[in-house]
């Protein structure tokens, strides 16, 4: 009998043994990395004043950079920094902690006057982000509205526009590398367009250096500059980043004509829905003129125009209904008995009732209800089908609240997920599945795909509702049995999950907590000590066994 306990110990024993040498490669298995978006460093505000925290303006003529208001041809109208052309005034980034190496972006908008009251046409500066030795070695980052027809250092044709320059020499005559993003001749390079606003953005992620005007990918190209190498000499006297000017002393005639307003630089490459989602938004102090918009006013037979706001440039959708100053809930209740849809809209949310709810599952038909604002703009949209109800004795406050605040949301969820926060005024279940769908143009581009999460006030943590979401004419579209305070993000948030975890027993609970909470080198060591301990006391268990079996009888 003690034999057979030895056994059973040590068939234990060795079960535990299996079951960390199954669980170690698992272990070691690299956790899967969330991409984050970059984290913007501003320099010069929206309201084209300089940020005093990150840069300060430099130069003799400095008081003339100051905000100036500018409206283009496009009838757009912004406020930018006013830089007048030459070295003598420019920016100078004070702030270089934000430079870490694994990429980097420059994003901001651009009005260029050209030739306008400057001599010097080609090779302007935007940006000048590097250094210039004694020895005439430099390593430089910049972008140029329009950059000369031979490549300056190897004089290779066919560069004639705009472009993102990079380069690398090891003395004033040798090239070590020099990259410029562009389109060719024949794809019709061009210069920056003149006496408009356009939304610039450079970026560069390993090898690759990237384009993007108006949101558009322009021009890229692998490049043989390090951005690492130019972040590696941030320390050096004789490192500098220029707004408006060449890092280079005989460039006196290359600064920047024309204004800049919202610049920002980044840690990382933006992705290409987040530069086109800038673009579109229009960022700070941009007001659409005739065309940017096609929103009409109450019609003469009493109805309204509801049309969606996207951002610049989608298409919008066209729905007329009758607005009126607030829903009328008798008038809804008899119609959705007898209609098979019926949308209504108003300018003022109210509290659905039971009775309109039990008409919708008693018809078994749908309810669209449109809110809109003073200018007959759809805000958010409210659909119920009588088959989804399930508790036709609940009451729905519509009230949205879009790009709302929570602090304790906000406390969760850093900027780096360009969170939009909604407000419900309803708070918890709803009678069943409702179809909403809300307006967020001006934060996203089109086709941005974003992820949902409601925060339960119990547990003061975020539940997904939705991992699929994409904006679509700059509204997002969702369903939902419950509504809460919720928050839009543009990618899965770090350490929600939908998984469901089940535990055993008290061993695997403790395991999983080691493994949730450690990461996979520690949670490997960890996990081999517990099993360490387990065969310690196996062994010693074994040994008792073996000696009591020898005890002589008394």
């Amino acid at each position: 009998m003690k034999t057979q306990a030895s056994k059973l110990v040590a068939s234990f024993l060795a079960l535990i043994v299996a079951l960390a040498l199954v669980a170690t490669p698992l272990l070691a298995s690299p956790a899967p990395t969330q991409t984050k978006a970059a984290t913007a460093v501003n320099i010069i505000t929206s309201e084209g004043t300089i940020n005093s925290a990150n840069a300060e303006t430099a130069g003799m003529l400095k008081n003339q950079m100051t905000p100036t208001s500018q409206s283009d041809g496009n009838g757009v109208t912004k406020t930018g920094m006013n830089f007048p052309a030459g070295n003598s005034d420019y920016v100078e980034i004070t702030n270089t902690s934000w430079m870490n190496g694994s990429g980097f972006s420059w994003t901001g908008w651009l009005y260029w006057r050209g030739e306008e009251g400057s001599s010097q046409l080609h090779w302007q500066r935007v940006f000048d982000f590097g250094y210039e030795s004694s020895t005439g070695a430099a390593s430089c980052f910049y972008f140029t509205p329009l950059g000369m027809k031979n490549n300056e250092i190897t004089g290779a044709a066919a560069i004639d526009g705009m472009g993102f320059c990079m380069y690398e020499n090891a003395s004033a005559s040798t090239t070590t590398a020099d990259d410029y993003v562009c389109k060719s001749p024949s794809e019709g390079t061009k210069a920056m367009a003149g006496g408009t606003w356009v939304h610039i953005a450079c970026t560069v992620s390993g090898s690759t250096a990237s384009l993007y005007v108006d949101g558009s990918l322009y021009a890229s190209t692998n490049i043989g500059t390090s951005w690492s190498n130019l972040v590696s000499n941030k320390d050096a006297s004789n490192f500098k980043l220029y707004l408006g000017r060449s890092n280079k002393a005989s460039d006196s005639k290359m600064g920047y004509n024309g204004l800049m307003s919202d610049v920002n630089v980044y840690d990382g490459a933006l992705s290409a829905g987040e530069i086109a989602s800038m673009a579109q938004s229009g960022g700070g102090g941009v007001s659409i003129g005739p065309g940017g918009g096609n929103n009409t006013g109450i019609n003469d037979n009493g109805t309204s125009t509801t049309t969606p706001t996207p951002g610049q440039g989608s298409a919008a959708e066209t729905v007329t209904v009758e607005v009126e100053p607030e829903f009328n809930l008798s008038a809804i209740e008899s119609s959705v008995g007898s209609e098979a849809e019926t949308e209504v809209a108003a300018s003022a949310p109210t509290t659905l009732t039971s009775g309109v709810f039990s008409a919708l599952q008693n018809s078994g038909n749908s309810l669209s209800l449109d809110v809109v604002n003073s200018s007959n703009q759809l805000l958010y949209n409210w659909t119920f089908s009588g088959a989804d109800i399930t508790d036709a004795s609940k009451e729905v406050n519509l009230e949205i609240v879009t790009n709302g605040t929570n602090d304790a949301i906000s406390a969760l969820v850093g900027s780096d997920y360009y969170p939009y926060i909604l407000n419900f005024s309803n708070k918890g279940d709803l009678p069943g599945k409702a179809t909403i769908q809300v307006y967020v143009g001006d934060m996203y581009a089109d086709s941005q795909p974003l992820y949902l999460y409601i925060y339960n006030e119990e547990t003061q943590e975020l539940e997904p509702i939705s991992t699929d979401l994409v904006v679509e004419n700059g509204y997002v579209t969702f369903d939902t049995e419950k509504t809460g305070d919720m928050v839009l993000t543009i990618s899965p948030l770090a350490g929600v999950s939908n998984a469901v975890t089940t535990t055993t027993s008290t061993v695997s609970e403790s395991v999983t907590e080691v493994v949730e909470s450690h990461d996979n080198g520690t949670a490997i060591m960890i996990l081999w000590i517990v099993v360490a301990a387990l065969v310690v006391l196996g062994v010693g268990a074994i040994v008792i066994l073996q000696v009591v079996s020898k005890k002589p009888k008394e």
